[in-house]
Formats: structure tokens, sequence, C-alpha cells
């Protein structure tokens, strides 16, 4: 696969201290868990990298949240909720 990678991809990468090695690794290893008619989205561990259909250009990297972080951002929430419904109550 030869791909090339857009200056948004670049900077988000570098920004986000993704290196190439895991691009190339996502690109190469990762499972599709998304496209339509003008990209593809695969996924592998917890690194997703879109990929434009028509140039096979990279478009954008990221990291995906994992279980243990989505579990305490919703602690988190439902904390904030029940702090606020208890704070109405007492009024």
């Amino acid at each position: 696969m030869n791909l090339g990678m857009t200056l948004h991809a670049q900077e988000r990468a570098a920004e986000r201290g993704i290196d190439i090695d895991t691009i190339m690794a996502v690109a190469a290893m990762g499972k599709e868990i998304a496209h339509n008619s003008n990209s593809r989205t695969f996924k592998f561990k917890q690194h997703c990298l879109v990929i434009n259909h028509d140039m096979s250009e990279i478009i954008t990297v990221y990291k995906t949240d994992t279980h243990k972080r989505r579990a305490k951002k919703k602690r988190q929430e439902r904390r904030k909720m029940l702090l606020k419904d208890k704070h109405e109550r007492k009024m």
C-alpha cells in the first residue's frame, strides 16, 4: 500500500505524539471499522487512521479512548449529575 500523508495528518500525528511506525502498523495490520464514499477508517489497538478513498492519502490519525478511560469519564459525569440533583433538591 503506497500512502501519502496530508499536511493536516502530519500536524495531527506530531501534536498527538504518534510516530510513523505506529501509522504504518495501523495501515498494514488495522481492521477497517468504517467506510463511506470518501474515506475508510482503520483501527489497530488504540490508534485510528482515516484514509482518503480516491487518492489513498492519510487524512488524519488519532487515538481512541480505552475502555478504562471511557468508564472513568462516565463515572465522573454521573457524579457531577448526582451532585447537581442533590443541590437542586436542597434548595
